[in-house]
């Protein structure tokens, strides 16, 4: 049951940081090959992440809260905490800069531009975030595997 915790645990913080990932790529390749499309389609392809990263972190968050119960560590509190962080950040993004930069769209280039720094900033940050909680949730899966082995419980 602790390593089912472990993988689910694993596998949402790495879909969250792959999707991080391949959100700025796509969307900067979008607007290097094609701008004019890239102008249009950039607003769709974030809203449509953010509720992705909206359910990535209920999960992520509920499962890490779980497996911390199930078996604590300062490694699992620690990823918590990362989560915890990167999830706020998110709440940040999706509550406050989104809405600015979608009313200063078309309005106020100044403005527009201010929030978009905010942004790329945000989602630099938060993805630092996800990677540390997803480095510090392998290792505590790590360490566990590692004590079963020694203790010979390795089913």
């Amino acid at each position: 049951m602790n390593r089912m915790f472990a993988y689910l645990v694993t596998i949402t913080l790495g879909l969250w940081l792959g999707g991080l990932v391949a959100l700025i790529l796509f969307v900067s390749t979008l607007f290097i090959k094609a701008r004019a499309a890239a102008i249009d389609a950039a607003p769709v392809l974030f809203h449509a992440f953010e509720r992705y990263q909206l359910i990535l972190a209920a999960v992520a968050l509920l499962t890490l809260v779980i497996w911390r119960w199930v078996g604590r560590s300062k490694t699992k509190t620690w990823s918590l905490a990362a989560t915890l962080i990167a999830t706020g950040l998110a709440a940040v993004q999706i509550g406050y800069i989104t809405p600015k930069i979608e009313a200063a769209r078309n309005v106020d280039h100044a403005t527009f531009d201010k929030f978009h720094h905010l942004a790329s900033t945000n989602y630099t940050v938060l993805s630092v975030f996800v990677l540390i909680a997803l480095i510090l949730a392998i290792t505590a899966t790590r360490r566990e595997l590692l004590l079963r082995l020694a203790a010979g419980r390795v089913a």
